[in-house]
């Protein structure tokens, strides 16, 4: 009877957890496609590169030593912590005027919201377990993905009539909720969740001694590395062709549509029937063959562009849901070091992708950043061919 309630009460605050998600991906998709305007505003400089640099680094430094907060608080303290302090952040980006001081609090908004995304990860595979990793982590996704489809045509249409105020103050009241339903879903927690503490040196010498680690960290950064590229040069090709922003916020929203239509059902067929490997490597085939077109099409074609946005998509949700169950198959709850040092991929990628494709764009022209990137992926499929693909069910 008692590990009936246990099982129920673990479900009930996965299904908390998960609903949290879709705030969480609206939140981010708000503030996604402004980031490089309000700099570029606060500032009056065209490169803007350097405050992403900064902010990722600092995120890297940060989850190397997160395993420290979660020795003191336990995760779920952490996690509310951070929303608290969001929260404030969030306030004050909602009430100052875009300048200097407003550049500063942005980047710290992205560091805890770096960092936030980690321990949400933390304390969702607390509660999970081998057998439903995918459909755990694939639903998650998924609700997250709904967040993030709406909050590109929302912050465009909000952005265009009441500028940055209105969108901080939206993220704002987010940030509350998602605090409040936080504090209620996990009030029932005590103490803290027992951790495997590793330091750095040995967190890397258990990685390199089981390949399954390692090639699913490799995974990850490129995908990263992927992410971090499109984001920042995709508008920039696409505005060079022609197209106008209105045009490309209802592009965008058809492009995210795989991350809430495919991960679920991804991870649970990898759980079911087909296991990762398979999968991932389908996804990368999909995203390089989209790369490549993105970077031999020049028409201005409203329809094929939605296509080829949608395809990379499609590669990229497939990869995306597939890295995160292959890697929590491979380690257990206790393994916070290992999952906070897997996060580091991220902003490992965001930082090394910032500083390949700003030199490739300065000495080769925007074609060399995707040809760049085509190159990094194609290198990718090494560790996912050879990575020994996990057991489903049947």
């Amino acid at each position: 009877m008692e590990n009936k309630i246990n099982f129920h009460i673990r479900d009930h605050k996965i299904g908390f957890i998960t609903s949290l998600g879709f705030f969480f991906g609206l939140s981010v998709a708000l503030v996604a496609y402004l980031g490089s305007s309000y700099y570029q505003q606060a500032t009056g400089l065209h490169n803007v590169g350097i405050f992403y640099v900064v902010s990722f680094s600092c995120i890297l430094f940060s989850l190397l030593n997160l395993h420290k907060a979660f020795l003191r608080f336990g995760r779920p303290r952490t996690l509310l912590i951070l929303l608290a302090a969001q929260v404030i952040i969030v306030f004050i980006l909602s009430i100052v005027p875009v300048g200097y001081f407003g550049a500063a609090m942005l980047m710290i908004y992205y560091i805890l919201y770096g960092i936030i995304w980690v321990v949400w990860d933390a304390v969702l595979e607390a509660y999970s377990n081998d057998k439903e990793t995918g459909r755990i982590r694939g639903m998650f996704l998924s609700v997250w993905g709904v967040g993030a489809i709406i909050g590109p045509l929302l912050s465009l249409t909000i952005f265009e009539k009441y500028g940055f105020a209105l969108i901080f103050t939206i993220v704002l009241v987010l940030y509350i909720l998602m605090l409040a339903i936080a504090m209620v879903a996990l009030r029932e927690i005590q103490g803290k969740i027992d951790t495997h503490v590793f330091s750095l040196k040995k967190m890397i010498r258990k990685i390199t001694k089981k390949p399954a680690l390692w090639q699913v960290y490799w995974v990850a950064i490129s995908l990263s590395f992927a992410a971090s590229t499109l984001v920042v040069f995709m508008p920039l090709k696409l505005r060079e062709i022609g197209f106008e922003w209105s045009e490309m916020g209802i592009m965008f929203t058809i492009m995210l549509l795989p991350f809430v239509l495919l991960e679920y059902p991804a991870g649970l067929l990898a759980d079911k029937k087909y296991g990762e490997k398979e999968m991932m490597f389908i996804g990368y085939i999909f995203l390089i063959v989209s790369i490549f077109f993105m970077v031999r099409v020049q028409a201005n074609s409203f329809v094929l562009w939605t296509v080829i946005l949608l395809f990379s998509r499609v590669g990229y949700a497939l990869i995306e849901a597939m890295r995160d169950t292959y890697f929590y198959k491979q380690i257990d709850g206790k393994d916070v070091a290992l999952i906070n040092l897997f996060r580091t991929a991220r902003p490992l990628a965001y930082v090394l992708s910032m500083i390949l494709a700003s030199i490739l764009h300065i000495l080769f022209g925007p074609a060399a950043v995707f040809y760049g990137l085509l190159a990094v992926l194609i290198i990718s499929l090494y560790p996912v061919v050879i990575m020994q693909d996990t057991e489903p069910e049947e």
